[in-house]
């Protein structure tokens, strides 16, 4: 559909339905109007989409990029400390004060091995 966005608009409706085959291809192939609003919307519909994945694919990177920065445990989950001193692996469960003290203290030494 997105390849066929700069062609005329019944030949995207013939793209679409290549087949008449239901109500809704009878719609957009032979009622101009119809097959006007129909592309506009999915035009929209994509547009968004496109958006959509665009973000999706920006927030991936950047948690990534914040689980590789983040102090690990021994089987090398991300843990993270919220405002209330509390720890949680990356998985949301909850880690010891010391096991967090731990993994700072290997990522400290690890940095200063660089």
């Amino acid at each position: 559909m997105k390849a066929s966005a700069g062609k005329p608009l019944i030949e995207r409706a013939r793209l679409v339905c290549p087949q008449n085959d239901s109500k809704l291809c009878d719609l957009i192939l032979n009622d101009a109007e119809y097959r006007a609003a129909w592309f506009k919307a999915s035009d929209k519909i994509n547009a968004a989409q496109a958006k959509i994945d665009a973000t999706k694919a920006q927030n991936e990177a950047e948690i990534a990029a914040i689980l590789a920065k983040a102090p690990k445990l021994p089987n090398g989950k991300a843990i993270f400390g919220d405002a209330n001193g509390n720890w949680f692996d990356q998985d949301n469960n909850p880690v010891s004060e010391s096991e967090a003290r731990a993994a700072l203290a290997r990522q400290r030494f690890e940095s200063s091995r660089r």
